[in-house]
Protein backbone atom coordinates (compact mmCIF):
# COMPACT_ATOMS: atom_id res chain seq x y z
CA UNK A 1 0.00 0.00 0.00
CA UNK A 2 2.74 2.48 0.95
CA UNK A 3 4.72 1.86 -2.23
CA UNK A 4 1.63 2.54 -4.32
CA UNK A 5 0.96 5.77 -2.40
CA UNK A 6 4.55 6.89 -2.94
CA UNK A 7 4.33 6.15 -6.66
CA UNK A 8 1.19 8.24 -7.02
CA UNK A 9 2.98 11.13 -5.32
CA UNK A 10 5.82 10.96 -7.86
CA UNK A 11 3.28 11.02 -10.69
CA UNK A 12 2.21 14.55 -9.74
CA UNK A 13 3.41 17.36 -12.02
CA UNK A 14 6.75 18.75 -10.80
CA UNK A 15 7.26 15.98 -8.24
CA UNK A 16 10.40 14.62 -9.91
CA UNK A 17 11.94 18.09 -10.14
CA UNK A 18 11.15 18.72 -6.47
CA UNK A 19 12.68 15.36 -5.49
CA UNK A 20 15.87 16.13 -7.44
CA UNK A 21 16.22 19.53 -5.77
CA UNK A 22 15.79 17.91 -2.35
CA UNK A 23 18.35 15.22 -3.20
CA UNK A 24 20.83 17.86 -4.31
CA UNK A 25 20.39 19.65 -0.99
CA UNK A 26 21.06 16.43 0.90
CA UNK A 27 24.20 15.63 -1.08
CA UNK A 28 25.57 19.18 -0.88
CA UNK A 29 24.03 20.86 2.18
CA UNK A 30 24.55 24.60 2.53
CA UNK A 31 27.46 25.19 4.89
CA UNK A 32 28.44 28.49 6.43
CA UNK A 33 31.98 28.58 7.80
CA UNK A 34 32.45 31.02 10.64
CA UNK A 35 35.83 32.70 10.65
CA UNK A 36 36.60 34.33 14.02
CA UNK A 37 37.97 37.87 14.06
CA UNK A 38 41.75 38.19 14.05
CA UNK A 39 43.15 38.02 17.57
CA UNK A 40 39.91 36.73 19.14
CA UNK A 41 41.23 33.18 19.62
CA UNK A 42 44.55 31.47 20.09
CA UNK A 43 45.25 27.91 18.96
CA UNK A 44 47.63 25.45 20.61
CA UNK A 45 48.29 22.71 18.05
CA UNK A 46 49.35 19.13 18.76
CA UNK A 47 49.48 19.64 22.51
CA UNK A 48 50.47 16.29 24.12
CA UNK A 49 47.85 15.03 26.59
CA UNK A 50 48.28 11.76 28.50
CA UNK A 51 45.08 9.78 29.00
CA UNK A 52 44.26 7.32 31.76
CA UNK A 53 45.95 4.30 30.14
CA UNK A 54 49.18 6.24 29.52
CA UNK A 55 48.62 6.84 25.82
CA UNK A 56 49.72 10.31 24.73
CA UNK A 57 47.35 12.03 22.33
CA UNK A 58 48.05 15.15 20.32
CA UNK A 59 45.18 17.62 20.69
CA UNK A 60 44.42 21.05 19.31
CA UNK A 61 43.15 23.55 21.89
CA UNK A 62 41.32 26.70 20.84
CA UNK A 63 41.22 29.38 23.53
CA UNK A 64 39.22 32.61 23.46
CA UNK A 65 41.01 35.89 24.01
CA UNK A 66 41.11 36.98 27.64
CA UNK A 67 41.16 34.97 30.81
CA UNK A 68 38.47 33.16 32.70
CA UNK A 69 36.68 29.85 32.75
CA UNK A 70 34.98 28.64 29.60
CA UNK A 71 32.97 25.54 28.68
CA UNK A 72 34.78 22.82 26.77
CA UNK A 73 33.75 21.18 23.51
CA UNK A 74 35.50 17.90 22.91
CA UNK A 75 35.58 15.82 19.75
CA UNK A 76 37.48 12.65 19.03
CA UNK A 77 38.56 11.84 15.50
CA UNK A 78 40.63 9.09 13.96
CA UNK A 79 44.39 9.17 13.98
CA UNK A 80 46.16 10.81 11.06
CA UNK A 81 49.47 9.08 11.67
Amino acid sequence: MRIEAAMTRLDRPGAARYALRRLSGLLHPPVIIYEPAAGSVSVLRDLPVAVRDGTVLGVNVVLPAGGGRFPVLSRRTGSTS
